[in-house]
């Protein structure tokens, strides 16, 4: 059986700590930070063009985003980026209510929804649990590895 390839993660939280913590819990895959939502989506959209062009450069495969932040907020970095690929899994992060927090956004973005929310304070086994879901669905036949399921909210 082939070896699956890391993956490569956008974590994008205004927090040191929240990003540090999920680079740490991550850590073996390929995590990239952005300090704000709008760092985020220039991160996200320069890697996206690149990949167009360079078969060097792969699309980030998953997206942490925390919901309240400065200069864009969560839910304009999940519109971005399912604007740009529908199939990139996203998961906000929040202190909210996360049944109450995913509904607001489904209906603020319509079909451009996040993929689940992800209470804070939240645990290890949750993240890297998201994390091999992706993976798992990354094969030599689907290397680009997106299968929706359902959205969900995830708690510890």
């Amino acid at each position: 059986m082939a070896e699956i390839r890391p993956l490569e993660i956008l974590v994008i939280d205004d927090n040191p700590i929240i990003r540090d913590l999920l680079g740490a819990i991550l850590s073996a895959e390929h995590v990239y930070t952005a300090r704000d939502g709008q760092e985020g989506i220039e991160m996200y959209v320069a890697r996206y063009e690149a990949a167009k062009t360079d078969s060097t450069v792969r699309p980030y495969d998953l997206v942490f985003t925390d919901l309240n932040m400065p200069r864009a907020s969560g839910a304009d970095v999940t519109r971005r980026v399912k604007e740009l690929s529908p199939d990139t899994p996203v998961y906000v992060v929040t202190g909210n209510e996360p049944t109450e927090e995913y509904a607001k956004l489904a209906k603020e973005l319509g079909q451009l929804k996040p993929d689940g929310i992800i209470k804070k304070p939240f645990g290890i086994g949750v993240i890297i649990g998201l994390a091999e879901q992706v993976k798992a669905q990354i094969t030599p036949q689907n290397p680009s590895g997106y299968n929706h399921n359902q959205p969900q909210s995830y708690q510890s």
